[in-house]
């Protein structure tokens, strides 16, 4: 039978165990036998293990067999520099595999220093004893000593509750603290049960005693943690794009290398120069230069988001969030400021706000009476609370906590009324009454303050404070109070009423039952009761109290709805608290209303009824647990949306798991939610998940930007080949010096163009739809056959002209250690260097001129046009690369050839973006 259905004597019975506690023997055979209380973490991967798979993917394989090529053309044809070009092939492979692992590596670090799951102490009575030990030694059978802001190590059946009171909001997501008993004979689930505790949650306040049912994989917290761990996670959608670009790109560079081979062959070449040009072939259309750039862009998004509050578990999420098209978030400290505060105040029969604004009219002198009405009333919420007051640091209920804070930020010497009044006593809240009351001695009198349901205060009042008399409590006055009662309730804001009694003589009385029942009730009083106290109360009026939306998540969730993203918020509170935060924060749209759905009616539902909801409603889930969580997001899934998923308890990790980027909490976050999650944002603000997409959408189109700036100098490496084949005429550029330009050259203002500053259109268009291509046509016609056919057609006219001018004829052969050969290539090299400082240039944006975005205010690409010229100078005059790349020193007077490319090219895309901005929509065609 479930523990929460048992009286405690048979709980105990249950559990083998006894109000002494367990025995030290029977504690240390139960250790061995149930494992220590702790959930098994998920094993991290080997360091070996990552840096491993680096060299597995796709493209590191193909340049693997490239470099093996390069090796055996060394052994077969020695001191032609295959060798070199096979050691730098390699080089490209370890390069990018220690760029990918050092980020991955970094990330799985910083996550673990977030760690923080159960608390490393707790209190426990064995044989008889109270004693400390480490919560992992917490077994089956204990009895766990609660007190206020313990954090809970273990399930446990409510043993003694001096008014003890949970935050369960890890587990359920219900962020309203709730109270225990010792009892509740209407429990039907074990999360609901009032009698019960369970670990990874908190204590609020009070204190009480509980006997661990459950611990480890086998509590709660431990059987959703289990979950988690089933879930598969798929490839996120910029994982599958990347593979998709290099596969193409890889099938392209194989079939054409193949093809050339044997058109080589049947052309009666000899095989050694067969294959070196068709590895050179291979070579030129690899971009080997673009995954380490995409790694390098990914990383620098990765910092910026960091240095935003978000912290990145794995680089392709990045770019997961570019295609994000809906949002599942969490309310309480995601959407609001997770911290109770006064709204609203029902006094002197007026309504007033709070707010800042609010309180500095009512400042106003002819406001006095109101002014006075207002003090008495929060001064009467402030006396009757069971906080702890530390400075400026409240600590205890949040709701005390905000009736405090409401008072003190009102009345400058609030704090000094409060300290001076003598508490003598208390009545505790009680479900069968509703309130809470507290007596002081004032001036030789005991006067009661009391809180509590609306109604029941009202109903016990008999006289109101009204400007700034006390006189009877009439018909009218409870019409009007009731009406306002049910307005505040309508805005979802928890009411409580307030009023206060002078009961005058019946000190003696009240101090004889002091003495009875020391510091906390009358209630077993004979000669009192709480009934006889609370009567003939002066209403002083009702409170509002809401958890506030956070600043700025209104314009968050409007950025959201203009860049096409929905946002559907998934709730372990009440529907009426979730609809009235919804609408505040503009979920609900004119045409779409917020339609509330409770778990108990997404039982009832289909997956078909459900889907249906998702896909043409607009709803709001409330009261769900982990598996209605991981039911919406999976089924969100099947209808084709990239889903972001928030959450901070472990009740989230399922769903967080099993999102296309799962995205927890790093403040009020559990362990299970990080480790399930793939990014954290350390401010818990949903502020920072809108400027992450954003960040998001800009690398993503930053990535298209630098591809099609490195596609463009792959065609003037290929087109020497085609023409050293077809129309045989010297080589044009040799294949290490295709690398030079690929990870040398072209390396630094790739990275730039991915840094670039975000454009006005990218939180102005939809996500990235699955049917976008990062090679698309677009990125393809650019690339090769606009910007690369200029690069292309000027490499191979700069390198004829020059051998044309040193006295070259057409079918004269050049040996590759020809000076006249060596200068040629050098100025074929330098023709791509140049162009490919004009592409920079042109490239920063698809459609704005240079002139509209400043020419200076992107510093990486002017330091990677600099190093552009240097490595220009050093390929033409430094030996050592001299040697490595066969080059040679070039006169100055040949300058000249290489000017007029660079400034067609540069006129002529800034002459096609003109044109798109003329007559194409700016914000909706990117490109």
């Amino acid at each position: 039978m479930e523990v929460f259905r048992l009286t405690v004597p048979e709980a105990f019975k249950q559990l083998e165990s006894q109000p002494e506690g367990l025995s030290f023997r029977e504690a240390r055979q139960r250790l061995k036998d149930f494992g220590f209380n702790a959930l098994p973490e998920e094993k991290g991967l080997s360091p070996f293990w990552l840096l491993g798979k680096q060299f597995t993917h796709f493209f590191a394989l193909l340049l693997g067999v490239g470099a093996g090529l390069a090796f055996i053309g060394e052994v077969i044809r020695p001191g032609e520099g295959m060798g070199t070009l096979g050691w730098a092939i390699l080089g490209v492979i370890v390069i990018n595999a220690v760029f990918a692992f050092w980020e991955e590596y970094r990330a799985e670090k910083a996550i673990q220093a977030l760690k923080k799951l159960l608390p490393d102490q707790v209190r426990v009575r064995r044989g008889g004893e109270v004693i400390s030990i480490d919560a992992i030694e917490v077994v089956p059978g204990d009895i766990m000593l609660l007190e206020e802001g313990d954090k809970i190590p273990a399930d446990g059946r409510v043993l003694i509750s001096n008014l003890l009171t949970v935050n369960n909001a890890a587990l359920t997501g219900e962020s309203l603290p709730l109270s225990r008993d010792v009892d509740d004979p209407e429990a039907m689930d074990p999360l609901r049960a009032k009698n019960m505790v369970f670990a990874g949650t908190y204590v609020v306040s009070g204190n009480g005693e509980a006997l661990v049912t459950a611990t480890g994989i086998n509590t709660e917290f431990g059987k959703i943690a289990k979950l988690t761990v089933c879930i598969k996670q798929d490839l996120s959608p910029f994982q599958k794009e990347i593979s998709k670009v290099s596969q193409w790109i890889a099938v392209l560079a194989v079939t054409m290398g193949v093809l050339f081979f044997w058109i080589g062959m049947a052309m009666g070449r000899d095989i050694f120069s067969t294959v070196l040009f068709a590895l050179g072939i291979i070579v030129a259309n690899i971009p080997e230069g673009l995954l380490p750039t995409v790694t390098l862009a990914l990383s620098m998004a990765s910092f910026r988001l960091a240095k935003q509050n978000a912290l990145v578990k794995d680089l392709n999420s990045v770019e997961t969030l570019a295609s994000t098209t809906v949002i599942c978030t969490d309310k309480t400290g995601t959407l609001t400021q997770n911290r109770m505060t006064v709204q609203k105040v029902f006094c002197n029969n007026r309504v007033l706000k709070l707010t800042d604004e609010g309180m500095e009219e009512l400042r106003d002198p002819s406001s006095e009476q109101t002014r006075e009405a207002l003090t008495r009333l929060l001064e009467a919420a402030a006396l009757n609370v069971r906080v702890t007051l530390k400075g400026e640091e409240v600590r205890g209920d949040p709701t005390e906590t905000a009736l405090l804070q409401a008072f003190l930020r009102w009345d400058n010497r609030g704090q000094e009324s409060l300290t001076t009044r003598e508490k003598i006593g208390e009545l505790p809240f009680s479900g069968e009454r509703k309130q809470m009351s507290t007596l002081y001695r004032e001036a030789g009198e005991i006067v009661l303050y009391t809180k509590g349901a609306p109604e029941v205060i009202l109903e016990h009042s008999t006289q109101i404070w009204s400007d700034g008399i006390i006189r009877p409590l009439d018909d009218t006055d409870r019409k009007k109070i009731q009406e306002e009662i049910q307005a505040f309730a309508q805005e979802a804001l928890r009411v409580l009423g307030i009023a206060y009694r002078r009961l005058g003589t019946m000190e003696t009385t009240l101090a004889n039952s002091r003495k009875d029942n020391p510091g906390n009730s009358f209630l077993t009083n004979k000669v009192i009761t709480a009934n006889d106290l609370e009567q003939d109360l002066v209403f002083l009026g009702f409170v509002g109290l809401a958890d506030p939306p956070r600043e700025g998540v209104i314009e968050a969730v409007n950025q959201c709805h203009r860049a096409g993203i929905r946002v559907i918020m998934v709730t372990g509170d009440n529907p009426a608290t979730g609809m009235a935060i919804g609408r505040q924060i503009g979920l609900e749209k004119p045409d779409k209303p917020l339609i509330p759905i409770h778990s108990e009616d997404m039982a009832q539902m289909s997956d078909e009824s459900l889907k249906e909801i998702l896909r043409t409603q607009n709803p709001l889930f409330a009261r769900l647990t982990s598996r209605d969580k991981l039911r919406i997001v999976s089924l969100l899934k099947e209808l084709g949306e990239v889903v972001a998923v928030t959450g901070d308890g472990v009740n989230d990790a399922p769903a967080l798991k099993r999102a296309d980027i799962g995205i927890a909490m790093g403040l009020s976050g559990t362990q299970v939610a990080k480790e399930a999650a793939n990014m954290v944002l350390v401010d818990d603000h949903f502020q920072t998940i809108v400027k992450a997409i954003e960040e998001g959408r800009t690398v993503y189109f930053n990535i298209k930007k630098f591809m099609t700036y490195i596609l463009a100098s792959n065609v003037p490496e290929i087109l020497p080949y085609l023409a050293f084949f077809l129309f045989r005429i010297p080589l044009g550029l040799t294949i290490i010096q295709i690398l030079s330009i690929d990870l040398g050259t072209d390396m630094l203002p790739a990275l730039a163009l991915g840094a670039e500053r975000k454009e006005p259109y990218v939180m102005l268009r939809p996500p990235i739809g699955p049917q976008e291509r990062l090679l698309d046509r677009q990125v393809v016609c650019r690339g090769f056959l606009f910007l690369g056919l200029i690069e292309g057609i000027g490499a191979l006219v700069v390198f004829l002209s020059y051998l044309s001018l040193h006295g070259w004829q057409y079918g004269q052969e050049l040996a590759f250690n020809d000076p006249l050969y060596q200068q040629a290539t050098t100025m074929t090299l330098l023709s791509v260097i140049t162009t490919q400082i004009a592409n920079g240039l042109t490239l920063r944006s698809w459609q704005a001129s240079p002139w509209q975005l400043g020419f200076w205010n992107n510093h990486l690409l002017l330091w990677g046009i600099g190093l552009e010229l240097v490595l220009g100078i050093l390929f033409m005059y430094f030996p050592p690369l001299q040697r490595i790349l066969g080059t040679a020193p070039i006169d100055l007077k040949y300058g000249w050839l290489l000017l007029p490319f660079p400034f067609l090219l540069f006129v002529l895309h800034e002459g096609l973006k003109g044109w798109i901005r003329k007559n194409k929509d700016f914000y909706f065609n990117p490109l």
